[in-house]
């Protein structure tokens, strides 16, 4: 009886850590999916994974839009506009706390590729918030 107590937290932490590992690798793949989705300019698999609340902000706080609608009528305009070209590749990923922090690399048909960072915090396996961080912000390899 008492190896059988003694296991039992044991265990939980174990579930706990696979449980958490699935939820990030979950998270992951919507992440991968929405930059195919961008290069593809297919605004119907962009929003697939977005919550109905998603807020997009440019850092600090000029918001771009408060809900899905507000990003699909954003989006659907740029994806749609002949200057918005190029693809996103993404060159590192990192998970801080709820938030995932990317750099991307945009390569534009019309100008010199810039580097991207951009937060992503999740809910209920859906993007919630996105925001863009000023292009002078660097990620650091620590």
């Amino acid at each position: 009886m008492k190896k059988t107590i003694l296991l039992y937290p044991v265990i939980l932490f174990f579930m706990t850590l696979t449980i958490d590992s699935l939820a990030q690798s979950k998270e992951k793949e919507i992440l991968d999916a929405r930059i195919i989705a961008f290069n593809m300019r297919d605004i119907e698999q962009y929003l697939y994974n977005m919550h109905d609340s998603v807020r997009i902000v440019a850092f600090p706080n000029t918001v771009h839009a408060n809900n899905i609608e507000e990003m699909r009528e954003l989006y659907t305009l740029a994806f749609n506009a002949k200057n918005m070209g190029g693809t996103i590749r993404v060159l590192a990923r990192k998970k801080f706390g709820e938030y995932y922090i990317q750099e991307e690399w945009l390569e534009k048909f019309e100008s010199e590729p810039v580097t991207n960072y951009t937060l992503y915090k999740f809910k209920d396996d859906q993007i919630i918030e996105i925001i863009y961080l000023p292009a002078n912000w660097k990620m650091q390899n620590n």
